[in-house]
């Protein structure tokens, strides 16, 4: 492969430990780049994602109404526990919650 720019002028020296050296090189090749490459990208904050991660923001906004579905499962588990609240409505939110937290999961990558 050539060079893909020529007004990359400006040469920094970067001391790594061996064990940091390791994790760069094992990141760049899973997207598929340079050791120098992904430097350089994560440096200005430019890297491509991983396939199938979302966005850390997306993530983070994803977590955020999850939290707030799970408050208003407590909320609907304190209304059944006072009877005002029928039996099965309870189990249904339930499970939209665990099956929107197994698929927020897998996007997340986790």
């Amino acid at each position: 492969m050539g060079r893909a720019r020529t007004d990359r002028t400006v040469q920094r020296v970067v001391r790594l430990s061996l064990d940091e050296d390791k994790i760069v090189s094992e990141n760049a090749q899973e997207l598929g780049l340079t050791p120098a490459s992904f430097l350089r990208l994560a440096s200005i904050k430019k890297l491509p994602r991983r396939s199938g991660m979302l966005d850390i923001e997306i993530q983070k906004d994803m977590w955020r109404q999850i939290s707030g579905m799970a408050r208003n499962i407590n909320q609907l588990s304190k209304y059944a526990h006072t009877g005002m609240l029928k039996p099965g409505e309870l189990e249904g939110a339930t499970s939209d919650i665990r099956e929107l937290m197994r698929r927020v999961m897998e996007m997340s990558g986790r």
